[in-house]
């Protein structure tokens, strides 16, 4: 499903900013492994929280 809604940009940002505090761009071009290991680094919120669910299941998002 692909909707573009208000939310869409408003996740992105919270996505850059999460990369930012990570200091890497991982968070988004990374096997589930690599982003699983990438959170531990970050504090923990319900960003942290869904993309820790997301890469357990190997669900992932486009953004673009």
């Amino acid at each position: 499903m692909n909707a573009d809604t208000k939310v869409t940009p408003l996740l992105a940002i919270l996505l850059r900013y999460s990369a930012l505090e990570a200091g890497t761009n991982a968070l988004y071009e990374s096997d589930d492994k690599t982003v699983l290991r990438i959170l531990t680094y970050l504090t923990p919120t319900w960003l942290t929280s869904m993309l820790q669910f997301m890469s357990q299941h190997s669900i992932h998002m486009n953004l673009d």
